[in-house]
């Protein structure tokens, strides 16, 4: 106990001296924060990194849809100055002004190119700045997919009031019970929505909704190169075979969406005749 106790204070005294490291606030950063143009592409699908704004964490899902979908533009935008770890996680008026800048392009995107397709992608951080953009988005715009990753995000975040009225095909949350980033690293120092708690990355939402997708983290996983902590979201292999289906714009949704809810269900059912015989 007191050695985790020990390696949690160098953890945060790592983050804070990080955080130091550049000079750049977050207000002249953001004026940097668009979307690329989108030159000849049916669709668009944005990536967002984790909160040190650094690209890696989702590049092998951009190069597999570069390569798998050459007529969609795949856009990682770096939300914050790189390596402001700490100001990027709680710097929740310098985030909402970022999200609703992005979300203002988007709706003007949405608006040129109606018939196209767009997405968000968000990893930790990032998985919780794609809520706050989401949820920014004018009434009555809507995006086809939002893909969470480890999202830092509350789990009482409401996702069918505020996120599902402006997504079209699914919401996807993928987490981890063994991701201690976003439980310990959440509970010290707060999510982007700023609750000082397990993030849905950690436990998952807490709540139902027709449109909510969430993929738990499974043993099975490993043989992907995914032992259930945060790092092991960016193995390759895992990014391919677990993530980029729900990513992919013409993996057909409804097919997985219905499978995905018949496993649930299937698996309640199991659940509840366990309970009655005293099996588990």
């Amino acid at each position: 106990m007191k050695a985790s106790r020990i390696s949690r204070y160098i953890i945060a005294f790592i983050v804070l001296v990080t955080t130091q490291s550049t000079c750049m606030s977050r207000a002249k950063f953001a004026k940097t924060v668009h979307l690329s143009p989108v030159l000849g592409a049916r669709g668009k699908i944005i990536l967002l990194p984790g909160i040190s704004n650094q690209n890696r964490e989702l590049r092998p899902l951009a190069d597999a849809l570069k390569a798998k979908r050459p007529d969609v533009a795949v856009d990682a935008i770096r939300w914050g100055p790189p390596l402001q770890l700490l100001d990027n996680l709680t710097d929740i008026d310098a985030n909402r002004a970022v999200a609703q800048q992005l979300a203002d392009e988007i709706a003007a995107y949405r608006r040129d190119n109606p018939g196209s397709f767009f997405e968000i992608v968000g990893f930790s951080g990032g998985g919780g700045l794609a809520a706050l953009i989401v949820d920014a988005l004018p009434e009555g715009v809507m995006i086809d997919r939002l893909v969470l990753v480890a999202a830092a995000i509350s789990p009482e975040f409401p996702v069918g009031a505020r996120l599902a009225p402006h997504v079209r095909e699914v919401i996807v949350n993928f987490y981890s019970p063994l991701d201690q980033t976003v439980n310990v690293g959440t509970t010290l120092f707060g999510t982007i929505d700023r609750v000082h708690t397990a993030s849905a990355g950690h436990t998952g939402f807490d709540i139902d909704d027709p449109k909510l997708v969430q993929v738990r983290w499974e043993p099975e996983m490993i043989w992907s190169g995914h032992l259930g902590s945060h790092v092991y979201y960016q193995s390759e292999a895992w990014q391919r075979k677990y993530l980029l289906p729900w990513v992919d714009p013409a993996a057909p949704i409804s097919i997985m969406v219905a499978a995905w809810h018949k496993e649930q269900t299937c698996g309640s059912e199991d659940a509840d005749a366990g309970e009655v015989s005293g099996k588990r």
